[in-house]
């Protein structure tokens, strides 16, 4: 419940003409728990729907509102269905799962990088 409530009092604090308030009004009212997890797709189609204008791209939506989220209590989860509103210990947990195969596959690319440099550019 706590991430809900953090969500719900920041969009509270957003003003009416801003997105990011319809973004959050949507995921609170259509998204919470990752069972209910909706894809940019949705998100995006429903703010068209209520005529929402300056529509982020999904990069800055995930840049911008997703990514401030996640530097409070109103950490918005995600995973390959899409974004929604953490509910309860498993959906924080799903989160945590799917950062921590990203995180994996990110750092073998970088492991990789580290070797193309080494072999490409040897200090000697």
């Amino acid at each position: 419940m706590a991430f809900q409530e953090a969500c719900q009092k920041l969009a509270d604090s957003l003003s009416a003409a801003d997105p990011s308030k319809a973004i959050l009004d949507y995921l609170l009212e259509n998204a919470v728990g990752r069972k209910n997890a909706k894809s940019w797709t949705k998100i995006r189609a429903h703010l068209i729907a209520q005529g929402v204008t300056n529509i982020p791209s999904k990069e800055n939506f995930q840049i911008g509102l997703l990514g401030k989220t996640r530097e409070t209590d109103a950490f918005i989860g995600s995973g390959r269905l899409g974004f929604f509103i953490i509910a309860e210990r498993d959906d924080a947990y799903f989160t945590r799962d799917f950062y921590i195969k990203r995180i994996t596959v990110q750092a073998s690319r970088l492991d990789k990088l580290q070797k193309l440099i080494e072999k490409e550019f040897p200090l000697s």
